[in-house]
């Protein structure tokens, strides 16, 4: 995980990047390439849940912040097929 971010329930948001499938604490397969992962855990660092994010080619997080109602805002880079670079609102 890359960052930390505390949320308005007492909980986290565990942030960071991962190419693996649906295996051990992740529930969603990878969607090719190197995706990013959001895991949100209780004040006790109980899974609540988890969600990737991605396409088929790399994509990257550059920056998240947490929402009021316990969600989260990311900004990141999303490779198309096409080669090129766009912004991707997740």
């Amino acid at each position: 995980m890359n960052s930390i971010l505390p949320t308005s329930d007492g909980g986290f948001l565990l942030v960071g990047v991962s190419t693996s499938g649906a295996t051990g604490d992740k529930t969603q397969p990878a969607r090719g390439g190197l995706d990013y992962w959001v895991v949100k855990v209780d004040a006790n660092g109980t899974k609540l849940w988890d969600k990737t994010f991605g396409g088929p080619l790399p994509d990257v997080l550059l920056n998240a912040a947490p929402t009021p109602m316990a969600g989260i805002y990311s900004r990141a880079i999303q490779h198309p097929q096409l080669g090129t670079i766009k912004p991707r609102r997740a």
